[in-house]
């Protein structure tokens, strides 16, 4: 019945619409007649628009007869006496619905809020690479943060990177070597990391696990966990970050 009256009151806005249209028409000053169009056109795309709404609220009637009659006839079938027209054989009302997809519309929106504002407070630590051939940029430039998961981490994190922020990172001797003469041209100071002069650390997610695994959920995590790597960086992040576990609290 809800859908059937959003449907009645579409119709409504339709005929009030094609009658405000005729109205104008007999009205209209003929010197009158750019006014005259521009009007039509909005009338034209409100009566598109409640056209638009009526075909899936006919849809929707139509899908709530069809498991109205199917509960009638197991109803029929089985011997129950159950309540057809009751409103435990309703589906959700439809502005439900739209109270979910607002508020997915509503997260989205603060998601690409919080990504620009952590965008922003990294931007200082993550300069343009140099276009050096084997200039992977910062060490910040080696991952991504899981999001949401990493948001109430980020302090520690940073914590842990401490001086490591602005660190280059470069494929070979030969690279890092290139950066660094760069950087006293410059007269910036720079520390690189080549990666085929660093030895690959020890792993310790097994021993991580275990230390996370004899505590509840939540209260201890890797940092890793919390980082996006590609293969071609775990070294760097390892020697990173690999030592380090972040407790919820200093119990």
């Amino acid at each position: 019945p809800a859908l059937e009256r959003i449907i009645q009151q579409d119709t409504g806005a339709t005929t009030t619409t094609t009658t405000r249209k005729k109205k104008d028409d007999e009205d209209t000053p003929p010197d009158q007649e750019g006014h005259h169009k521009a009007r039509l056109d909005k009338a034209q795309k409100e009566l598109t628009q409640c056209k638009l709404r009526e075909g899936p609220a006919m849809d929707a009637v139509k899908a709530v007869r069809t498991r109205v009659e199917e509960l009638a006839r197991s109803a029929a079938g089985s011997g129950s006496q159950q309540h057809v027209g009751s409103s435990s054989s309703q589906p959700p009302h439809h502005h439900q619905l739209e109270a979910e997809e607002h508020r997915l519309q509503q997260a989205r929106h603060e998601l690409e809020v919080r990504n620009r504002e952590l965008t922003a407070r990294l931007a200082p630590f993550m300069p343009k690479r140099s276009g050096i051939v084997g200039d992977h940029g910062t060490i910040l430039q080696c991952f991504q943060l899981r999001y949401p998961s990493s948001a109430p981490y980020l302090l520690a994190l940073h914590t842990i990177m401490g001086g490591l922020l602005r660190v280059r990172v470069a494929d070979t001797t030969a690279t890092a070597s290139s950066l660094l003469a760069l950087s006293q041209a410059a007269k910036t100071p720079c520390r690189v990391w080549p990666m085929d002069r660093m030895q690959a650390p020890r792993d310790h997610t097994a021993t991580h696990a275990k230390v996370i695994n004899a505590y509840p959920q939540g209260k201890v995590i890797a940092p890793l966990q919390l980082l996006v790597v590609p293969p071609l960086f775990v070294c760097i992040l390892r020697r990173v970050f690999g030592d380090w576990v972040i407790t919820c609290d200093e119990e």
